[in-house]
């Protein structure tokens, strides 16, 4: 199935090119039956559809580098009931974002900033 958008949405709906099941509480690549090739400075981030998280259906990875020509495949976690996937059924999204190449080098130090060192739960400011 050729993923199209919907008017005004960022996600591209793709769909699964096979029949399969899901277990509960096992994992599962499925594949899109798409390649694709768009511009160097873009990125694809696989991402769940809204429905399938509320049931416990979560894609692992995601991303989709430009110089990929493979097929796409999903790799889902079910962690909700058995999940029985037909071909063609809409099963993830895809967002195609600016990728930007930074210069990554070795420093002595860092600037300080509000937040400095603090990890997890410590972006309020």
């Amino acid at each position: 199935t050729i993923p199209k958008w919907a008017p005004g949405d960022a996600g591209l709906d793709l769909h699964s090119a096979v029949d399969v099941t899901i277990a509960r509480q096992s994992r599962a690549i499925v594949p899109l039956g798409i390649a694709t090739q768009f511009p160097l400075q873009y990125v694809g981030i696989l991402k769940d559809r809204s429905g399938n998280a509320s049931k416990g259906r979560h894609i692992h990875g995601g991303v989709i580098d430009s110089g990929y020509r493979g097929e796409w495949r999903v790799i889902f976690e079910n962690t909700g009931d058995d999940w029985n996937i037909k071909k063609g059924d809409r099963i993830a999204q895809v967002l195609f974002l600016p990728c930007f190449h930074l210069l990554i080098k070795t420093v002595d130090s860092l600037s300080d900033s509000v937040r400095g060192s603090s990890g997890f739960g410590s972006s309020g400011v």
